[in-house]
């Protein structure tokens, strides 16, 4: 009975949680979105994980072409640190 309490407490929280973490991304999003900036997150390889959408109104891509583009491809080579 104790451990049947025990899971139902935890599944709560784990569901709680996610609807936290959900709405963060939202409103981060919404953010992101609206914002004039380019905004992204790229991993360590150049990877776009996400482009706010300042990148299609200033470079042009579409945020499909974007996951198949890499990151440092964009920046003039005089730009990169060696």
């Amino acid at each position: 009975v104790q451990l049947a309490a025990s899971n139902r407490r935890v599944r709560r929280q784990v569901e709680q949680r996610t609807q936290q973490l959900e709405e963060a991304s939202r409103r981060f999003r919404q953010i992101t979105d609206y914002a004039y900036d380019l905004i992204a997150i790229i991993t360590p390889t150049g990877v776009f994980d996400y482009a706010n959408s300042a990148y299609t109104r200033v470079l042009g891509f579409v945020r499909d072409e974007l996951s198949h583009q890499n990151f440092f491809d964009l920046i003039h080579p005089d730009d990169l640190n060696d």
